[in-house]
């Protein structure tokens, strides 16, 4: 049994990065793992394009104006984040009912183990020319992300608000077994967003409010992470309602967090869909555990939330490991690990993997893990993404080198 009563896995992004567009076989084998490795609570924003199309469409809406509006299926993670619109978009119609099957297909599949899913909410994002087509609702422009324009937020108290609230929520349930489906994740405000002129409390009162008035055992997830969630939002949501993944648990985990909101104990690797080693593995073995000792700390639960897969399994292996154990010291779990992975720990073997997981895994910086071979051709490779400042990860070489040759 485990001491948390949530254990949460995806972060939409690895709905982008990696299962853009994988199908129901892929799919089976994916929920295969996760249900055998303990998760409990599983983000499913598959589909959610069929109902924003639906949405708008009922709204009057175009073909030709909803296509714009939304994104391609490798960008629609930040769309759904309120981050972004329009991107690399347009999808044929028959795309639009094949994720809302695939997306029932996920969901019953679950709920028959008994795992919870999760479904976006409505925090008010419409598109940015809503007005042309209701002259008097009043949305407000949210600027930009990256660049790219962000949708804009109806109010709650805006009229219009519960118009496009019903719709979206009346579409969401015809997704296939979402009738099981009450845990409903929103991230207004997500990396930015204008705040100005917004009461919070109301707002987070009202949003929440329309998600109850939908499902009477509605609870709100929200993403711990940067700024976000804003404490006097989360205020307004019963503690019993609401549940933030904080997505930054390695570094921000003691004392109280979030307003005193409960919260899942959460991590992010594979950052930008990244082929790279990284991962704190003493961190997640230990951190979860003193947190349940902290009393000023309202941790529920653990979770993962890389931003793409297939890749770094020992940190799957940890965290569904931790979940069902106490403090574990990294040695206890790699000789538990070894010897379940091989067949026999050698003291060669745990050597390797003690130094690998201290040296490679837990780098200095896990966002500047990037190879320099996929920089941009140039004589003098100073960054590979925009936001790296180092070309190659910080881990001596040597240490992979050693590691590989101990494990051929």
């Amino acid at each position: 049994k485990s001491k948390f009563l949530y254990r949460f896995f995806f972060n939409y992004c690895t709905f982008s990065y990696t299962y853009a567009f994988d199908d129901w076989a892929d799919w089976e084998k994916t929920l295969d793992y996760l249900l055998l490795s303990g998760y409990n609570l599983i983000l499913n924003p598959v589909g959610m394009e069929s109902v924003w199309y639906h949405t708008l469409f009922s709204l009057g809406y175009s073909e030709k104006e909803i296509q714009s509006f939304l994104c391609g299926p490798a960008f629609y993670a930040w769309q759904w984040m309120i981050n972004m619109s329009g991107w690399a978009g347009g999808a044929p119609l028959r795309w639009y009912d094949e994720r809302r099957e695939l997306a029932g297909k996920i969901n019953c599949r679950l709920h028959a183990f008994g795992v919870s899913t999760v479904a976006p909410g409505y925090a008010g994002m419409v598109p940015n020319d809503f007005s042309e087509h209701f002259p008097d609702a009043k949305p407000i422009l949210q600027g930009r992300w990256c660049g790219f324009e962000r949708p804009a937020l109806l109010m709650p108290d805006d009229p219009h608000f519960d118009l496009v609230a019903d719709i979206f929520y009346a579409e969401s349930k015809k997704i296939p077994g979402a009738e099981n489906t009450h845990y409903y994740s929103a991230d207004p405000f997500h990396e930015g967003g204008i705040t100005e002129g917004i009461e919070l409390y109301d707002y987070g009162t009202r949003v929440f409010g329309k998600m109850r008035e939908m499902d009477q055992d509605a609870v709100w997830v929200l993403q711990g992470w940067i700024d976000s969630p804003k404490v006097p939002m989360v205020k307004s949501i019963p503690d019993d309602r609401v549940l933030i993944v904080n997505l930054s648990a390695d570094s921000r985990c003691s004392g109280e967090l979030y307003g005193g909101a409960p919260w899942c104990y959460c991590a992010v690797y594979c950052f930008g869909g990244q082929y790279y080693l990284a991962g704190n593995a003493e961190k997640i073995l230990v951190n979860p555990h003193r947190c349940l000792e902290d009393e000023n700390t309202n941790i529920i639960g653990m979770g993962y939330m890389p931003e793409s897969v297939n890749s770094n399994e020992i940190i799957y292996e940890i965290f569904a490991y931790n979940a069902f154990r106490g403090e574990t010291s990294l040695e206890e779990f790699l000789s538990y690990y070894i010897k379940t992975r091989y067949g026999v720990c050698s003291g060669k073997l745990l050597a390797a993997w003690t130094e690998f997981c201290r040296e490679v895994l837990n780098g200095k910086t896990l966002v500047s893990c990037e190879s320099a071979l996929c920089a941009r051709p140039t004589l003098t490779v100073k960054n590979t993404s925009l936001w790296s400042p180092h070309p190659n990860p910080y881990a001596d070489q040597s240490v992979i080198l050693a590691f590989i040759e101990t494990m051929l």
